[in-house]
């Protein structure tokens, strides 16, 4: 079935047992009810609850996208996700204790924390559906989807699978049949395991798939630089293979009107529209899990460092080595090599290791696969069980029934993946469509936080709009880059969302004052709290300045060492300590906690 050796099949065995197991000695436990099902009665500590976000985050699509973009766009084009920093120290910073103080088990069930009347009830409606349907549809399906490009060069074709041809319907294959085998035998562990022990079995397992998935990655990464003479070798043979593109490729920062262009957009417009731009989503669900809102804040911290320091440079090492070993300058050979760089990864992974090795990596990607997986198989049932069967069918249900409910909706957002996943074809596209879409949704989601007038007709306004300007610009617009694309989409909603806040009424005055009460946010919320607390929201966003500054000086120490350019990483790191420090202590000694 697969081009791996008896030592490879043993990995894999053993690693499934592990995580099964690991769901179905926590079953009972987490089926008492829905809170200990999706939130695991709040009992995780900070380290545990960053790492499982990492690990999440970090799914089999992500390093074949990443080393696409670097070898399309090179390494600045990667600012296209470094950006996302802002993102992640927003929620960090700024809503990670709000969320932590709301009590709740889905963000969906926030709409009626924070809003009241029938839009109230009626945007939870819409972002059940919204999310659980389309985005986390869409996810799931470039997740299921990179399976499909990992399993290319290791499925062996010649293994007889006539019987499955004869059953599965040909419009729902991804890739080819046999691919499609792998991936459903694949799919069908994760959900085994997320639905006897829901987030607790994804959050024990999560840092056993990081260690695995991370650890192949940089052995791979090293492996390949060490395979084209190091550094040293790697940016000589791309100045002889690319001597008009080299600088271009090997730059850390935009070299070009277009490039910067691009730059300036990733960090004006893009990272406030994202749909998790105030960790809506899968973050929150996890963060949820924290002890106390110090575990909630630090662990939010801790997932932005490992995400951007410590998985960056593996997959962009990958990204050129590939530049050199399938150069594009030459296309004799693989076509689609050529034409999608995002095989590379695993076409690389297959012919340069050795085997035994080669088994390893493999795991490492099934890892990341099924952390992510497991993450959206059960954040996509959460809003199932408590925003739609228990909100708008059963609200009597009891625990038992709505435990029963939330595990077959695991099922049913298996079977969307695979219907996304069937009908898309690259995964970064996905990623920019997916921005797109939700990029009337982030900025509401960041100023009903800090802002009182904002209310359910913000974001219901702006969720339409999105989607609607979203399809035109795609239809109507097709042959402008992605990028922009997004700022007609974000520009649009953003006035279309703030234009209907201010022509419909306020959210009532008791709901909004017992969620002060309860929350106690900062901003302007004069008419309740009796000023505007401006200097902690100040105070906030210099620390979210100092954090975005250190980890990012951080990441790129490590690339300027990598590439021997000792100077530059020492005075990068520095200044991430300098920087670094204040949000660290702030955080740490947290009086609230």
């Amino acid at each position: 079935m697969l081009k791996l050796t008896a030592l490879d099949y043993a990995m894999i065995v053993v690693y499934f047992i592990v995580v099964i197991s690991v769901g179905f000695f926590l079953r009972k436990k987490a089926s008492k009810n829905l809170f200990s099902f999706f939130v695991a009665n709040r009992e995780y500590h900070w380290f545990w609850i960053g790492t499982s976000m990492v690990a999440t985050t970090f799914s089999a699509d992500t390093p074949l996208a990443v080393s696409g973009i670097t070898a399309n766009q090179g390494i600045s084009g990667n600012w296209f996700w470094w950006s996302w920093i802002l993102t992640y120290m927003s929620f960090a910073i700024f809503y990670s204790k709000f969320w932590w103080r709301s009590k709740i088990i889905t963000d969906v069930e926030f709409t009626e924390l924070r809003y009241s009347g029938k839009e109230a009830a009626i945007l939870r409606f819409i972002k059940a559906f919204y999310f659980s349907i389309l985005l986390n549809g869409i996810i799931l399906g470039w997740v299921f989807h990179s399976l499909y490009k990992i399993l290319y060069p290791i499925v062996d074709l010649s293994f007889s699978l006539d019987w499955f041809v004869r059953i599965y319907p040909e419009f729902l294959v991804m890739g080819n049949y046999h691919q499609t085998f792998v991936s459903l035998v694949l799919i069908f562990v994760v959900v085994l395991y997320a639905s006897f022990g829901g987030i607790r079995s994804g959050i024990s397992n999560d840092a056993l798939q990081f260690v695995v998935a991370m650890g192949g990655s940089l052995y791979f990464a090293f492996f390949a630089l060490s395979y084209v003479g190091g550094s040293e070798g790697l940016i000589s043979q791309i100045k002889t293979l690319y001597p008009d593109e080299s600088e271009q490729i090997l730059s850390f920062f935009p070299n070009s009107w277009d490039a910067l262009s691009l730059f300036l957009i990733y960090f004006g417009v893009q990272w406030w529209t994202q749909y998790y731009s105030d960790g809506t989503g899968y973050l929150v669900q996890r963060m949820n899990t924290a002890k106390t809102e110090k575990d909630a804040q630090l662990s939010v911290l801790w997932f932005s460092f490992a995400n951007f320091v410590i998985r960056t440079w593996p997959w962009v090492v990958i990204g050129l080595v590939g530049l050199v070993l399938y150069p594009k300058t030459n296309c004799l050979g693989d076509q689609l090599l050529c034409q999608d760089r995002e095989f590379v990864y695993p076409v690389m992974m297959f012919e340069l290791l050795p085997e035994g090795l080669r088994g390893f990596l493999f795991l490492g990607l099934i890892a990341a696969f099924m952390s992510t997986a497991e993450t959206h198989l059960n954040w996509g049932a959460s809003y199932i069980a408590n925003d739609f069967y228990k909100r708008f069918f059963r609200p009597n249900a009891s625990e038992k029934e709505l435990v029963w409910v939330s595990k077959w909706g695991i099922v049913l957002m298996a079977i969307l993946g695979i219907v996304f996943s069937s009908q898309m074809e690259t995964i970064s596209g996905a990623w920019k469509f997916l921005i797109a879409i939700s990029a009337g949704i982030g900025l509401p989601q960041m100023l009903r936080w800090i802002w009182w007038r904002i209310n359910a007709w913000s974001e219901i306004s702006g969720m339409i709009s999105s989607l609607v300007l979203t399809l035109l610009v795609y239809l109507y617009l097709d042959d402008l880059k992605p990028e922009y694309q997004l700022i007609l989409v974000a520009i649009g909603s953003v006035i279309i969302s703030l234009v209907v806040t201010l022509l419909t009424k306020p959210t009532d005055y008791r709901v909004l004052a017992q969620f002060v009460e309860k929350v106690q946010p900062y901003g302007f919320w004069k008419p309740y709290m009796g000023s505007n607390k401006i200097k902690p929201l100040i105070k906030d966003l210099i620390l979210w300045v100092l954090g975005n500054i250190s980890i990012l000086m951080f990441m790129l120490s490590i690339g300027y060492f990598i590439f021997s350019q000792y100077v530059y990483s020492v005075l990068y790191v520095i200044g991430s300590v300098i920087s670094g420090l204040p949000v660290i202590v702030s955080l740490v000694f947290n009086k609230n906690s």
